[in-house]
């Protein structure tokens, strides 16, 4: 009797614990009805000369490696995330500490544009953009800018900035009104959107929407006014002559025209962009003094030197390599110490800014710079070769 008893009670704990288990494994439902989203990344990795070149990984909510891109080499991944606020790390490859972040809310598909650059101890993360797909209307930008954030800023620089946001219909007007040094060549007056000035922060507009940009030039530089004086100075110097009966001459072919170099460089608008021929004048203007760098690709030699402190030598350097759109490396020799520095443009092919990264890791930047003057300037100097 006491033996059934026992196995009574033995099978009714058994029976129990199973009970009980199965119990417990039953988990909450889990909603699986979390709409998600397209996230497009668009990544302009800025690449640096001699320092600190290392690869950058993208993860996702700290768990999920994306995208690895080879320092300084742009990049585009898109992803399917649920919607909600994520977590975008930038890290050194292989080196989670080494990162920088943004929380980015996905509600809808989204392009979203980032600039990140290395540093020796984080990934320096920027968003430029985050343009979020409205299911009424398609094509539409949303810009993070005013009108007055470009003012006196490169007009090549702007250009460059309005293209990557996703305007597709971008015009220049030149005002060639520079005199008595009032403004430097190419600063920017204004930017309209579709007619508009007085735009904000959020505002969206059609991506093909006319973007005018207009910036500011010298008065001499004006080719009608220069045509007037050529026709001028011609008409000056010409006697009439007298009537004369001449046959009609048969026609000849128009020699093509030469295109018409920019006040910094010795290229046009399209071979400038190329940065690796002629002659380049860039500066920066301090409280004290003015930094000339003159890039002499047909000499071979880059030259720097200043204006305004009664210094009268130049550095001239071999330029061994490279070109303005990856970097020109510049090697100093002097007295058994060796450094370097470089120079390059800020982006590829938009030669509106000079980028300079010296050996103690700093960057600076320079503006183009009037080359006639710059080389005028150079004449007077004593050259330092190193």
């Amino acid at each position: 009797m006491l033996k059934k008893y026992l196995k009574v009670v033995i099978t009714l704990f058994i029976l129990a614990t199973f009970l009980s288990a199965c119990d417990s494994s039953i988990e909450p439902s889990v909603n699986e009805n979390i709409p998600t989203h397209q996230v497009t990344i668009k990544i302009d990795f800025h690449s640096n000369f001699i320092f600190d070149k290392y690869d950058v990984t993208l993860t996702v909510d700290g768990k999920q490696d994306i995208l690895t891109l080879k320092h300084g080499e742009d990049g585009e991944v898109t992803v399917e995330l649920t919607e909600g606020v994520h977590n975008l790390s930038f890290h050194k490859k292989n080196d989670t500490s080494i990162n920088g972040d943004d929380t980015l809310d996905v509600s809808s598909d989204v392009v979203v544009g980032y600039d990140i650059s290395c540093k020796g101890d984080k990934v320096d993360v920027k968003r430029q953009y985050a343009n979020y797909a409205k299911k009424e209307v398609k094509n539409k930008v949303e810009v993070d800018f005013t009108n007055t954030d470009f003012y006196a800023v490169n007009y090549t620089e702007v250009c460059y900035r309005l293209m990557k946001f996703g305007f597709t219909n971008i015009e220049e007007v030149i005002k060639y009104d520079i005199k008595d040094g009032n403004h430097k060549r190419g600063d920017v007056e204004s930017v309209t959107i579709d007619g508009k000035k007085d735009y904000k922060k959020g505002d969206s507009f059609n991506s093909d929407a006319k973007v005018v940009v207009t910036y500011h030039l010298l008065i001499e530089d004006d080719p009608s006014k220069k045509k007037e004086e050529t026709s001028q100075k011609q008409t000056e110097s010409t006697p009439t002559p007298e009537p004369t009966i001449v046959p009609t001459p048969t026609p000849t072919p128009e020699t093509p025209k030469q295109s018409k170099s920019l006040f910094y460089t010795t290229n046009d608008k399209k071979t400038a962009k190329d940065g690796n021929t002629g002659k380049y004048a860039y500066s920066k203007l301090s409280s004290e003094y003015e930094i000339f760098y003159i890039i002499a690709f047909d000499e071979g030699y880059v030259y720097r030197f200043l204006h305004g402190n009664g210094d009268e030598t130049c550095d001239r350097l071999a330029i061994t390599g490279g070109t303005l759109n990856d970097v020109i490396v510049l090697t100093y020799h002097d007295g058994g110490i060796e450094w370097q520095n470089a120079l390059c443009f800020k982006y590829k092919r938009q030669p509106g800014t000079l980028i300079l990264q010296d050996s103690d890791y700093s960057t600076y930047t320079f503006d183009p710079t009037d080359l006639d003057r710059a080389l005028g300037l150079l004449a007077t100097k004593t050259i330092i070769d190193y």
